[in-house]
């Protein structure tokens, strides 16, 4: 019996010629590509809804069965019967083969789950997947098989390019657009007829998703595309693919076997290389909020995990599926499921490969119309067969934070943020904590909010790679709480570079008065009242960050060294005195010690300073820089936030990303002197890091209270019009709501 509704021959309706346009433009192209979406679905309903992601609160329940510790498989077998449409029996027996078979190989029978009869519908197939989510673990396998029908609008119900307009336009009620298309329709000839072929083609190709259908497929053998009769309903491909997805992000294996019409056509290595998620970065100069490009398939769920799959296929994408009677009592069997159980009781515990080739030569020995299909991320997997050997690890992730102190070797906050880095030589592009995916960045550092440890007794991690193998694993452990040892999560740093540039090797550039001494006086009072330090440890090695006369390779390799060294709870403050410069079309520019008149190329432009806070770990930056044009730097302004609910704003604040850059002035050149042995700005900086009310501000507060309205009054400054001016840098990463915040020493 084939698996499978032969395509019906539809008698061409002519349309008599009207008067219109006969230009296929892109409101034409609109009216067809609506007209197919609305046909497809109209036969498929779940064409419009949002594929299941399995991503709910049933997938990530407790586990309702019992099971061991070690690692386990897991099967489901989906076998709808179906009363509307072709009567397969095959389909029924399948699933009693199968469940024996399963039972014989070893599997728990509380964790085989079966779905026959006609009572298979979509929601009980999603049902009977969601149920076996959450007693999937590390190194498990889950054998998943369907048998029964499967089809997708292109191959059974879109009418055939040649007879699309007649079959479009015969439709009964059309709204405006579709009736005025199809008054116009007739003229279309030449090059327009076929543009308007060619976008049917395309819309037909843009509904080509599989179903596997559920029991409740209704077809009309006597007229497919009856609205009122044909219904096909089930599990999409993409569904499938994303419940493979999601034990593969649970580092278990999937066995996937499809018995059915275009098996092959399911795709799911396809569709599993097209959901990883690479954490690429995306920016585009041109713009400051630019939209990152969408998905390829935006219904996939992203692929983090490192499991496998396989994929057996009992068709290619153009061929039926068959079942007929075997054995003397005529019992009928889908004739690739049979094929596939009696090949592997004759060998149970086969290589993927080995058992491909014995399937494929038993089909085509007896069975010459279906030609098997196999895929799989790694042929290594052996159906019904989990891992039981543990993976090597490679112990090169180093832990941050929570740092543990006095020789302890386990942590014991109930919440903490854990901030950690991949130490390899290998490229890291992702890492599972407790669980959850978190992206590395180029530094090979990650993070997660640690929110409740309750009854945990260590925390897992795994580093993986692009391809998702795992590159190193390790884990954080936990204890109950033990007032003899103390273990504190480490607070972040407070570091800060300055940089004072006086001194210029072309005298193009004038000799500057007052950078170092700015310099010195504002690190001082920043190291005294809040803690900021200009060394750092890096890597054994002692990093001075106060640079006096700094050439341009030493300031990039000191922003370069930061980057590598510094971690998301630290703060990083950068001064910058000395000449700036400004190109119209370029933008402003810091001039180092040895930079050259007329020469952008030997000096640093905002574009690379802001590409470097945008790469910076850090979670607060704030850039102040007291020379000419500093204010190109960013043309984003802010505003000071509402101060009503300050403790709530500070708390929520603290959290977010900030880049922020306070300037001594707009795009016009700025005072060198003229502060009593300091620059204006430098001047006003200081006495408001000295003046400022409370313990705790803001940068944002800082500047609003006490620098702006200082620079403003000061009277050299007022005559040459210099202006300061508080910047969001948007491009670098800053986040609406974020702030900078000043904690003097000491303070709780």
């Amino acid at each position: 019996m084939i698996r499978q509704l032969l395509l019906v021959c539809f008698l061409t309706l002519a349309v008599p010629a009207q008067a219109g346009t006969s230009s296929c433009d892109a409101t034409c192209e609109s009216v067809i590509r609506d007209w197919v979406d609305g046909d497809a679905q109209g036969y498929e309903p779940s064409m419009a809804r949002d594929a299941e992601k399995f991503d709910g609160p049933a997938t990530q329940a407790a586990c309702s069965s019992k099971r061991g510790d070690a690692p386990t498989v897991h099967a489901v077998v989906l076998a709808p019967f179906f009363r509307n449409f072709i009567e397969l029996p095959g389909t029924q027996n399948d699933a009693k083969l199968l469940k024996s078979y399963f039972i014989d190989r070893g599997v728990p029978p509380e964790l085989i789950r079966v779905a026959d009869g006609d009572q298979v519908t979509r929601a009980r197939m999603i049902e009977v997947l969601t149920e076996t989510l959450p007693c999937v673990r590390e190194r498990d396998q889950v054998a998943i098989v369907y048998t029964g029908a499967s089809t997708s609008y292109d191959r059974w119900l879109a009418p055939q390019p040649e007879e699309f307009l007649d079959v479009m336009c015969s439709d009964g009620e059309k709204d405006d657009a579709l009736k005025t298309f199809c008054e116009a329709a007739p003229t279309l000839d030449g090059e327009e007829l076929q543009v308007a072929v060619k976008t049917f083609q395309n819309a037909v190709d843009a509904n080509n998703e599989v179903f596997h259908f559920s029991s409740e497929v209704n077809v009309d053998l006597e007229n497919l595309r009856a609205n009122e009769a044909t219904l096909i309903d089930g599990l999409g491909a993409t569904e499938l693919a994303n419940f493979v997805t999601q034990v593969r992000n649970r580092n278990a294996d999937a066995f996937v076997v499809l018995d059915t019409n275009y098996a092959a056509a399911t795709r799911l290595l396809q569709k599993g290389r097209d959901a990883v998620n690479d954490g690429g970065w995306y920016w585009d100069a041109s713009a400051d909020d630019e939209a990152a490009p969408a998905d390829l398939n935006d219904q996939l769920v992203p692929l983090y995990g490192s499991g496998h799959f396989a994929a057996f296929y009992a068709t290619n994408e153009k061929q039926l599926a068959l079942e007929g009677a075997v054995g003397d009592d005529n019992i009928v069997l889908g004739h690739f499921i049979f094929t596939f159980a009696e090949a592997l009781r004759a060998k149970p515990d086969m290589a993927m490969t080995e058992l491909a080739s014995i399937i494929t030569k038993a089909m085509r020995d007896n069975m010459p119309d279906q030609t098997p299909v196999f895929e799989a991320s790694s042929t290594d997997l052996r159906f019904l067969v989990a891992k039981a050997g543990v993976e090597k690890q490679d112990q090169s992730i180093e832990i941050i934070s929570p740092a543990v102190k006095r020789g302890a070797t386990s942590v014991e906050e109930k919440s903490f943020k854990l901030v950690a880095r991949y130490m390899g030589t290998a490229k890291a592009t992702k890492a599972i904590v407790d669980g959850d995916l978190v992206a590395v960045d180029g530094n090979g550092q990650f993070e997660k909010e640690i929110a409740d440890t309750g009854g945990k007794i260590e925390i897992a991690i795994r580093v993986l790679s692009r391809d998702l193998e795992t590159l190193a694993a390790t884990s954080l452990k936990l204890r109950e709480q033990n007032p003899e040892e103390e273990i504190v999560t480490a607070a972040g740093r407070k570091v800060m570079l300055m940089i004072a540039n006086e001194q210029y090797q072309d005298k193009g550039f004038a000799a500057l008065k007052t950078p170092l001494a700015d310099a010195t006086s504002i690190s001082e009072i920043l190291s005294a009242k809040f803690g900021f330090v200009t060394k750092i440890e890096q890597g054994g090695k002692s990093l001075d960050l106060f640079l006096v006369n700094a050439s341009k390779t030493q300031i990039e390799q000191t922003l370069f060294n930061l980057r590598r060294a510094l971690t998301a709870e630290d703060q990083l403050l950068v001064f910058y005195a000395g000449h700036g410069e400004n190109d119209p079309d370029l933008g402003a520019y810091w001039v180092p010690a040895d930079g050259a008149p007329a020469t952008d190329i030997s000096w640093i432009s905002a574009y690379d300073i802001t590409l470097e806070l945008k790469r910076m770990n850090a979670r607060a930056v704030l850039v102040i820089s007291d020379s000419c044009y500093a204010g190109g730097l960013s043309r984003s302004g802010s505003e000071v936030a509402n101060t009503e609910a300050r403790d709530r704003w500070l708390a929520k604040a603290s959290r977010l990303k900030a880049r922020q850059l306070i300037a001594s002035g707009g795009e016009e050149p700025v005072e060198d002197g003229g502060g009593g042995g300091h620059s204006v700005f430098a001047k006003a900086l200081i006495a408001a890091l000295q003046e400022m009310p409370g313990r705790t501000f803001t940068a944002s507060e800082l500047f609003e209270q006490k620098v702006k309205p200082a620079v403003i009054s000061a009277a050299s400054a007022t005559a040459e019009g210099q202006t300061p001016g508080f910047h969001r840098i948007a491009r670098a990463g800053d986040e609406p709501g974020s702030e900078f915040i000043f904690v003097a020493a000491g303070a709780p």
